[in-house]
């Protein structure tokens, strides 16, 4: 979360910033945006919801 930020990013960048694998941070994301705290956005962006 904290690699994440509060705007929104696309997933290259954040996988850089988390230092993630692309199958981690696929997974991690996925967790989270089932889980309310994200959201992903068009254009393969993400953004922080809590």
């Amino acid at each position: 979360m904290a690699a994440l930020g509060h705007d929104p990013l696309d997933v290259e960048t954040l996988l850089g910033r988390a230092g993630l694998t692309p199958d981690r941070g696929y997974a991690m994301l996925l967790t989270l945006e089932l889980a309310g705290l994200v959201a992903r956005l068009p254009g393969g962006r993400f953004q922080r919801l809590a």
